[in-house]
């Protein structure tokens, strides 16, 4: 029987498969043993620097094989980890380590930089990682922590709202985790290239191969490298990939335009921002996949909802962006919160999704401020409000809406995003207050997408072709504040 900490899922898999590779970048390979032992040896090293049950290490490294050795063992050790990932801004780290109070640092050469530039962060005992493989040692015995104790706090940027500690308790990991691998085609083969921690660490509790491209910025999306991705994931026997929507296009239509072989794979795994018709068109362009699955969820709750690319596609007609059905392990309901007080929407009525299960963030550190706003009880049980609006009909299949202040004429914004995302050459699109507003593909035609958004809203009053202000994270929401202001 597992124990309450989430690396017993990693152990047990260990044992069963100790050839198989668990970890892949750059040439650097880790089977499952050698992770084990290097995992073993991080736990010796801790204990040497006195890191321990109830310390608080904070991450600022790129990932890589041995990131991930250091994180199993922090998270044996009954350690919390904060991450303050690539994409987080300077100032937010720095507003990360005084309100949590970190004990330690793990970081590269850039955190080691930033480090020498900032206060906050020169008075934290800097650690680094082991590169030399380490003698064999007998696996990591993982400390059984409270459930309910922090296991990993992410600090998040605030791409919907302030910026807020967002607590992943050891329960709600392991919550997660059942919920989440009911989403992955599991067989004996996965190689699923990823660099998404969370999707590691699930990975990694499943049995599975993960490939961590160093093609990929996640500092700046961007700039990720295609052709040396595809070159990547066409060299690598990769049978999976779990990418953002916005990465996912890039490379589609990075394939598409140069006319490259598809990729075939076994599963497409994406979301995090809207995923369109017109993305899912892309992708089938590009690849040859078996199976595509979307997820909807947020910070604090992962899975929310889930469908797939043929059902995206069949509900295109349909008003608003289609998600899926929410989870079996999800509660949703869809309503209007004010003064504190829930007022439930009608069926396929517009209101804010609120949320609730075991693998839903309960609790903030140290911000009563982001409590107030982001939770809610009803019933005596307590709900996430995500900020997100979407219609819920009969059946119970979420339509995502968009924000409801920026709606027009009996029109959801995601509706009017659906149409000019088809729109070909559009890669981002907006309207309000009769302005649209695009970022286009690098070659496309201005003026053919002009002709043809004139052509779609004849009432448009004006069009502006700019950079879309997006969400750090994932390249894929609109910063709508910022888009739409004065």
């Amino acid at each position: 029987m597992k124990s309450n900490n989430i690396i017993s899922y990693f152990l047990e898999q260990s044992s069963m498969h100790p050839d198989r590779i668990a970890l892949q970048s750059a040439g650097a390979v880790l089977s499952y043993g050698e992770l084990s032992n290097a995992v073993s040896a991080y736990g010796k090293y801790m204990e040497k620097r006195g890191i321990a049950k109830g310390s608080k290490v904070l991450i600022l490294h790129p990932a890589c094989p041995e990131l991930f050795a250091a994180l199993l063992a922090l998270l044996g050790k009954g350690v919390t980890v904060v991450f303050a990932e690539e994409w987080t801004k300077m100032d937010d780290i720095a507003e990360c380590c005084r309100r949590l109070k970190c004990d330690y640092i793990l970081c590269g050469l850039k955190g080691r930089l930033l480090k020498m530039f900032h206060p906050e962060l020169r008075r934290i005992a800097d650690i680094g990682l082991l590169h030399s493989r380490p003698e064999a040692l007998p696996p990591l015995l993982p400390a059984d922590p409270d459930p309910e104790s922090a296991a990993i706090i992410s600090f998040s940027s605030g791409s919907s709202g302030p910026p807020k500690a967002v607590i992943r308790t050891h329960s709600i990991l392991k919550a997660q985790f059942e919920a989440l691998r009911a989403h992955i085609r599991s067989e004996e083969t996965v190689r699923m290239c990823t660099n998404f921690p969370v999707v590691i660490l699930l990975n990694l509790g499943m049995g599975s191969s993960s490939i961590i491209s160093k093609q990929i910025r996640m500092s700046d999306l961007a700039k990720s490298r295609m052709s040396g991705l595809y070159q990547e994931l066409r060299s690598g026997s990769v049978t999976h990939v779990a990418f953002s929507p916005f990465l996912m296009r890039r490379l589609a239509r990075y394939i598409s335009d140069k006319g490259l072989p598809h990729l075939v794979l076994k599963q497409l795994i994406t979301g995090g921002s809207p995923v369109f018709p017109a993305h899912i068109s892309d992708f089938m362009r590009a690849f040859q996949a078996e199976h595509t699955s979307v997820l909807y969820g947020s910070s604090e709750a992962e899975p929310i909802a889930a469908c797939t690319a043929e059902e995206i596609l069949k509900m295109r007609t349909h008003s608003g962006l289609y998600a899926g059905k929410p989870d079996p392990c999800t509660g949703c309901m869809t309503g209007d919160v004010v003064a504190g007080v829930f007022k439930p929407a009608e069926p396929d009525a517009c209101g804010e999704i609120l949320v609730k299960g075991g693998h839903v963030v309960q609790n903030y550190l140290n911000s009563d401020e982001a409590f107030q706003l982001n939770k809610v009880t009803i019933n005596g049980d307590r709900w996430h409000r995500t900020g997100d609006y979407a219609m819920l009909d009969a059946e119970g299949h979420v339509f995502l809406c968009g924000d409801p202040a920026y709606a027009r004429a009996g029109r959801c914004l995601l509706d009017t995003e659906k149409l000019l995302q088809e729109i070909e050459g559009v890669e981002f699109a907006s309207m309000w207050q009769g302005v649209v507003y695009v970022q286009a593909f690098e070659r496309a035609s201005k003026q053919q997408i002009a002709a043809a958004v004139k052509q779609q809203f004849p009432e448009v009053q004006s069009l502006r072709f700019v950079k879309m202000p997006l969400d750090r994270r994932h390249n894929g929401k609109i910063r709508y504040k910022l888009l739409f202001k004065p």
